[in-house]
């Protein structure tokens, strides 16, 4: 994977609600990336019923 192809990726799913993005002002820039527990497990219910 491509690192344009995961920046696109993360933003999406941070656009989705479905992770949290944390971003620090320090030399070198750091950002870190986390799962929302509760709104994955209610989108991978939403999958299974849609089968």
């Amino acid at each position: 994977m491509s690192a344009r192809m995961l920046s696109a990726t993360l933003n999406t799913l941070v656009a989705d609600g479905l992770e949290e993005r944390y971003s620090y002002n320090i030399v070198p820039p750091t950002v870190e990336y986390s799962l929302i527990a509760q709104r994955v497990s209610s989108a991978l219910r939403a999958l299974d019923t849609a089968r």
